[in-house]
């Protein structure tokens, strides 16, 4: 996975945004485990606990930005 790859949108307050990169959504902090997420593929919105991509995004030892 190119985690600087923008593919990811978000579903915040009733409104889509993005596209985002997992490094852009690993730093928003308006995110809950909950939070709709979707991408190309995706059929329906799913929640970020749900994507195993993103799971690693609320776990204490997330990788650090990559510079």
């Amino acid at each position: 996975m190119d985690i600087t790859e923008k593919i990811w949108w978000i579903a915040i307050e009733g409104k889509s945004e993005g596209p985002f990169s997992y490094l852009e959504l690993e730093r928003d902090e308006r995110l809950t485990p909950k939070t709709p997420v979707w991408k190309e593929g995706f059929e329906n919105w799913k929640k970020i606990n749900e994507v195993d991509e993103l799971k690693d995004i609320f776990r204490k030892d997330a990788p650090e930005e990559i510079e």
